[in-house]
C-alpha cells in the first residue's frame, strides 16, 4: 500500500464508533429510533453491526501496518536497505507493470469464463430466468472490469519514482514507498530469492481472500551490484523465517 496506514486507522475507528453510537441508542431507547426511522431500524441495525466489526478488524489490521511501516522506517527490525538510482528504476519499472499487467488479464479472463459457464449454464437450464440472469452476469463483469482498470493505475502509480529506497524486514518490507506486510492475520511469507538476469529480490507472499481464498503477491526489487550483499543477507534471512 502507498497511503500511510495510520490515517486509514484512524477511519477505521471513527466508522466504527458511528456504528457502535447505533447500537448504544437501541439499547437505551429503542423505541425513539423506530419512531424516527420506522421499519428501517431492523435493517440499519443489521448495517451497523457487521459495519462496526468490519470496520474494527480493518482498523487493527491497518494499526499492524503502521507499526511495520514504523518499525522500518525507524531502522528496527531491519534486515537490509539500500537505494536504486532512478535510471535503473524507470528502466525496471515497464517491466514490473507488464508482468502485473498479464497476471491481472489472466485471472480477468478467468472471471469471465467462470461467470459465462455458471451465468450462461443456468440460463440455458431455465430460459424463464435467462434475461435476469444475464443481466446480473453483465453487471458482475462490469464490476470486475472496472476493478482491473483501477488496479492497473494502482499499480502504475505504485512504479512512479519516489527515491527508490529498500527497505527489507522481517515482518515486511517498502520500497519506493510502497509497504508490503506478511506479519498480519491471514498472510503468511512465501518465499525470498535472489535473482539475476536484471539482478532483482523477488519476496512472495500470501493472504487470505474470503471471497477468492488464498492470494500471492510477487515483490520484485532491483538490486543494484554495491548491495548484492545486502540483498543476498536479506533473502537468507528471510528465507529461515
Amino acid at each position: 500500500m502507498l497511503a500511510d496506514p495510520r490515517k486509514g486507522v484512524v477511519w477505521s475507528f471513527v466508522l466504527a464508533g458511528a456504528a457502535a453510537r447505533w447500537l448504544i441508542a437501541l439499547a437505551f431507547d429503542a423505541d425513539a429510533l423506530e419512531t424516527l426511522v420506522g421499519g428501517a431500524l431492523h435493517p440499519i441495525t443489521f448495517l451497523a453491526f457487521f459495519a462496526m466489526l468490519a470496520a474494527l478488524v480493518t482498523g487493527l489490521m491497518l494499526r499492524r501496518f503502521a507499526q511495520v511501516r514504523g518499525d522500518l522506517l525507524e531502522g528496527r527490525d531491519l534486515i537490509a536497505r539500500w537505494s536504486v538510482d532512478e535510471k535503473a528504476f524507470l528502466a525496471f519499472a515497464p517491466k514490473a507493470v507488464a508482468d502485473d499487467a498479464d497476471q491481472k488479464r489472466l485471472a480477468l479472463m478467468l472471471v469471465f469464463g467462470f461467470v459465462a459457464v455458471i451465468f450462461g449454464g443456468v440460463a440455458v437450464y431455465d430460459p424463464d430466468v435467462a434475461v435476469p440472469m444475464l443481466a446480473a452476469a453483465a453487471a458482475l463483469c462490469l464490476v470486475v472490469t472496472l476493478a482491473w482498470a483501477i488496479g492497473a493505475r494502482v499499480t502504475a502509480r505504485h512504479w512512479r519514482w519516489r527515491g527508490g529506497e529498500a527497505l527489507i524486514g522481517r515482518r515486511g518490507l517498502m520500497f519506493n514507498g510502497v509497504l508490503h506486510v506478511w506479519a498480519a492475520p491471514l498472510s503468511w511469507l512465501e518465499s525470498a530469492r535472489l535473482l539475476g538476469d536484471p539482478p532483482r529480490l523477488r519476496v512472495s507472499y500470501a493472504y487470505w481472500n474470503p471471497r477468492a481464498g488464498p492470494q500471492r503477491v510477487d515483490v520484485e526489487i532491483p538490486v543494484p551490484a554495491p548491495a548484492r550483499a545486502e540483498a543476498r543477507r536479506a533473502a537468507a534471512a528471510l528465507a529461515k523465517s
